[in-house]
């Protein structure tokens, strides 16, 4: 997995694990095999430590350097994430409390809504139903997208 793609809300479903040093044996044996989804949870300070959550309902701590070994397919991540400045997603969730909520649906900004996305430097910027809509880092951070799978915008 990308450096760049560990960060909280990622969700990805492993292909493979790394064979360095032993490593794809420790992971299996605390039940990180191919095909287990898995949540990042939160990173520690300066990339180091990071938890997990697995499909099966355990939180593990790995090492960033062991999920960098790991082939995954993401299947969904923060919006900041977005590596390509244009693309289609459709929103998974929102992670937000209330307040970040009612202001993301007055935005039309709800979950299965369809976004288009037109910048995501220096704010990120998105169409939603044919109206742009400008969002700061922290906000965009909070909402989870996944690729459109249809490609209806």
């Amino acid at each position: 997995m990308s450096p760049d793609l560990i960060q909280p809300l990622t969700t990805c479903r492993i292909r493979s694990l790394s064979e360095e040093n032993g490593t794809s044996s420790r992971l299996a044996q605390m039940g990180i095999l191919p095909g287990v989804k898995m949540q990042i949870v939160r990173t520690g300070p300066f990339g180091g430590a990071v938890e997990v959550a697995l499909d099966h309902g355990d939180l593990v701590a790995l090492r960033s350097e062991e999920i960098e070994g790991m082939d995954c397919d993401i299947i969904a991540m923060p919006l900041t994430s977005v590596a390509v400045t244009k693309g289609t997603y459709r929103i998974v969730s929102l992670a937000g409390r209330n307040g970040f909520r009612r202001r993301m649906e007055e935005l039309g900004l709800t979950e299965d809504a369809r976004i288009e996305v037109l910048a995501t430097s220096p704010a990120v910027l998105v169409r939603v139903a044919g109206e742009p809509v400008r969002l700061g880092r922290g906000e965009a951070d909070k909402i989870v997208v996944e690729e459109a799978s249809d490609g209806r915008p």
